[in-house]
């Protein structure tokens, strides 16, 4: 079967993105970095080199979520309508993120085709429409799912200084309230899971603490061979070491523990 597309659906915390930015090491997937786009996307071994420099980055509580919208912020401007997926690049394969707000959720419950990206275009009349020839259910979903969602919000929080008590920002009803969002996301990121399987989609479902051990890269070279994909174990191992370490050592600052899930 032809892969369409791939969308990954998490919890906050959870690793989601981690596990994106790996599967964007194979080439056949749009890639943003820190570069101009010149009208190729770069090889896989630049890819690596980037990602790696990216996850050797210095951060804390209040530049992790910084960090990461470096990456986050082009496509989701680019391929989300109205805060759920709404366009599909002609050029090449996507990888799309989904914690499970309501409008995200509509949007792959309603399965329709994906319109090109490229409105402005479209709309001067320099580019003529195109559907996707598949729908949005018809690409691969990976669910990384929890065994306890309080696991994840503790992780959230070590990144994000609003939800961090060393933090001068910290604010008790918000971290309050990413309790109560993030348990929201998993209800409803199950009842999706479970649409979707009932529709015989294709659906790979993993437990997200599993991520987060030494051997947390075997969960993604799953998800790499079921998919198909071409991307070294080497580039694949190396990038999880290094995000997983400054993961611990972000949940250890705020917690005064060691993450163990």
């Amino acid at each position: 079967m032809a892969l369409n597309g791939v969308i990954i659906y998490f919890p906050w915390g959870a690793g989601g993105n981690l596990v994106k930015n790996i599967l964007s090491l194979d080439t056949d997937f749009e890639f943003i970095d820190d570069q101009p786009f010149n009208g190729e996307y770069p090889d896989a071994e630049s890819r690596y080199a980037f990602l790696r420099r990216y996850y050797l980055q210095r951060v804390n509580s209040e530049t992790w979520l910084n960090r990461e919208w470096t990456i986050r912020r082009a496509p989701h401007n680019k391929y989300f309508y109205m805060n759920g997926v709404g366009y599909w690049n002609p050029d090449c394969k996507l990888i799309y993120d989904i914690h499970g707000t309501p409008e995200e959720i509509m949007s792959i419950t309603l399965d329709q085709h994906l319109r090109c990206f490229d409105r402005i275009s479209i709309q001067e009349g320099r580019r003529e429409e195109q559907l996707s020839e598949w729908t949005i259910q018809e690409c691969d979903h990976v669910f990384l799912l929890a065994d306890n969602i309080q696991n994840f919000t503790d992780i959230y929080a070590s990144k994000n200084a609003d939800l961090d008590k060393t933090n001068r920002k910290f604010n008790i009803r918000l971290l309050e309230e990413a309790t109560r969002q993030n348990e929201s996301y998993d209800t409803r990121l199950r009842y999706l899971m479970n649409h979707l399987q009932t529709r015989n989609r294709h659906v790979l479902e993993y437990t997200a603490e599993a991520l987060f051990r030494d051997d947390g890269y075997v969960m993604i070279e799953d998800i790499r061979d079921k998919l198909g994909l071409t991307i070294s174990s080497e580039y694949l191992r190396d990038i999880h070491a290094i995000w997983l370490q400054s993961t611990r050592d972000l949940y250890y600052n705020l917690h005064k523990k060691i993450l163990d899930i």
